[in-house]
C-alpha cells in the first residue's frame, strides 16, 4: 500500500487565511512544485524499488488534501501516476473535509479514479464544532455523502472522535446514531489526544503564531 502525505497542508490551510488569494495561490503552487520535484521527482522512487511497481491500495492522506483546487489535485495524481502503475480497480482513496469539497470537486477526484473517500467529520454537535474550531453542518456531510453515492465511490469512511472538548455521552451517542443514518461502510473511532505542544512547534518553524 502506498500512502501519500501532505504534512503542511493543514497548516496552510489554516494560516492561509489572512493572506489575498494571489498570494494563497503564489505559496500552494511554490509547494506543490517543492513537492513534485522533491519527494516524487520522476522515475527516481521506480528506480530504488525496481521499475514502475503496480500499486493496488493507494492512500492520499492528510492534512487537507481537498484544500488543493481541481487542477492542482489532478496534476499532483498525474505526478504519482508517472512514478507508480496506480491500479484504478484496486483502492484509490482520499481523506477529505467537507468544508474544502462541492459537487464539481467530487465529480474531479471520482474522474481521475479516486473511488474511496475517507471524511473527517469528528462530531455532529454544533457546540462541539465550535470550540475545536471545526464547523460543519450535519446536512453538508449528508449531501457530499449522497454524491459520493451517485458518483459510484466504492466505499465512503466517517473519521469520529471522541473524548472532545464539551463532548457527553448522550451527545456522542446522537452523533453515533447520526452517522449510522448515513450508512457509510465504515467508521474510524479515534480518540481525542491534547497536544498543545505541537501549536508551540510549529509557531517555531514557521516563525508566525498560528490562528
Amino acid at each position: 500500500m502506498v500512502k501519500a502525505q501532505l504534512p503542511e497542508l493543514q497548516f496552510l490551510r489554516s494560516f492561509s487565511r489572512r493572506w489575498g488569494k494571489d498570494s494563497r495561490k503564489a505559496i500552494l503552487t511554490g509547494y506543490l512544485q517543492l513537492y513534485k520535484v522533491g519527494v516524487i521527482p520522476p522515475g527516481q522512487r521506480a528506480t530504488h524499488i525496481g521499475g514502475k511497481r503496480k500499486v493496488k491500495q493507494f492512500h492520499w492522506g492528510g492534512g487537507t488534501p481537498t484544500f488543493l483546487s481541481e487542477d492542482q489535485i489532478e496534476r499532483l495524481f498525474a505526478k504519482a501516476q508517472e512514478t507508480f502503475d496506480i491500479d484504478l480497480d484496486g483502492e484509490v482513496a482520499i481523506e477529505i473535509d467537507p468544508r474544502t469539497i462541492d459537487k464539481s470537486k467530487v465529480e474531479k477526484l471520482r474522474s481521475i479514479g479516486f473511488n474511496r473517500v475517507s471524511m473527517g467529520v469528528q462530531d455532529f454537535d454544533p457546540k462541539v464544532q465550535e470550540v475545536i474550531n471545526r464547523r460543519q453542518e450535519y446536512h453538508m456531510v449528508k449531501e457530499f455523502n449522497a454524491q459520493c453515492r451517485e458518483l459510484g465511490f466504492k466505499s465512503i469512511n466517517f473519521d469520529l472522535i471522541y473524548g472532545l472538548p464539551l463532548q457527553t455521552k448522550e451527545s456522542f451517542s446522537e452523533t453515533v446514531s447520526k452517522a449510522i443514518d448515513l450508512r457509510p461502510d465504515r467508521i474510524a473511532l479515534y480518540s481525542f489526544a491534547y497536544v498543545p505542544w505541537l501549536k508551540k512547534l510549529c509557531e517555531f518553524r514557521h516563525k508566525v503564531p498560528l490562528l
